[in-house]
């Protein structure tokens, strides 16, 4: 069991490492030098670089470490500690790697920059750690004034910085600021769901015993026969739960038509499924 941990820790602080300079590699060679603004710490580094001629990895220093100082009760020791880790591994990248802008398109360096910084902010989250910027700006400031929710006063402080990169570069910098924001978004999203996220399926038919027999069989995958009750008519019914992958949810639904087709069928995201047949359990 310990030395299964050590392993765990060690794989932690290198997807620490490896996506710090991903992200670095992403902001020296396709966000700074074309002037797209990806929201948080480095955004606004990115910003000062091209106005004030400071170091982004500076301006990330300088910006995130207050941060975690005053967040240090909200996130904890472990990841306290590694975050400060993440953040100068980060900011140590920006001065390693050469800033050589691989395109001159600032569209190809939105895209290209926004998923290669999601990649690496993902990797580093998966390493248990974050480089602080925008989250937990917004942490802090959701202490002070709760009636905004974390994620607002988020897309408050994101949306001030590319409004500010809008103004100082010009309009079209901003739209492709949101782009590079939305790309990384959606790839740390990535990162840490994998492709492998599932889909879970609540079923309600006069034909569950059957659709589930046969999900069990066809698909090999377990299913949980819940009891509930319709408050409209206050009659008993039973409610099937699966968990499929993608690519099994179109036979689901294929078996589930074919045994009953008027069965009431619910279909939702599942950012992660641990257990026989979907991920293992990862020691912590």
């Amino acid at each position: 069991m310990k030395k299964q941990k050590k392993k765990t820790v060690l794989l932690d602080y290198v997807l620490l490492v490896v996506g710090a300079f991903i992200a670095g590699g992403a902001l020296n060679l396709f966000l700074v030098p074309a002037k797209v603004v990806a929201g948080g710490a480095t955004g606004l580094g990115t910003i000062l670089y091209h106005t004030l001629g400071l170091q982004v990895g500076l301006v990330n220093i300088l910006v995130n470490l207050p941060l975690f100082a005053l967040g240090y009760r909200e996130v904890g020791k472990e990841l306290f500690w590694r975050s400060i880790l993440a953040t100068l591994l980060l900011s140590a990248a920006t001065y390693l790697i050469p800033e050589v802008a691989l395109s001159q398109n600032a569209m190809l360096s939105s895209v290209y920059g926004g998923a290669a910084m999601g990649l690496g902010l993902g990797l580093v989250m998966r390493g248990g750690a974050t480089t602080g910027g925008s989250e937990l700006a917004a942490l802090l400031l959701h202490k002070l004034i709760p009636q905004l929710k974390v994620t607002g006063w988020i897309f408050v402080i994101d949306a001030v910085i590319i409004l500010a990169a809008g103004i100082i570069f010009d309009a079209e910098m901003a739209l492709y600021a949101i782009l590079a924001l939305f790309l990384t978004t959606k790839t740390i999203d990535l990162v840490q769901e994998g492709l492998d996220s599932g889909k879970v399926c609540y079923i309600i038919s006069d034909q569950s015993r059957k659709i589930a027999q046969l999900l069990m069989e066809e698909l090999e995958r377990g299913v949980t026969l819940l009891s509930a009750r319709g408050m409209y008519s206050g009659e008993e019914r039973e409610v099937l739960l699966c968990a499929v992958t993608r690519m099994q949810l179109v036979r689901l639904k294929r078996i589930v038509t074919r045994v009953d087709p008027e069965a009431f069928v619910i279909l939702s995201n599942a950012h992660e499924v641990l257990g026989e047949g979907f991920k293992p359990h990862v020691l912590k």
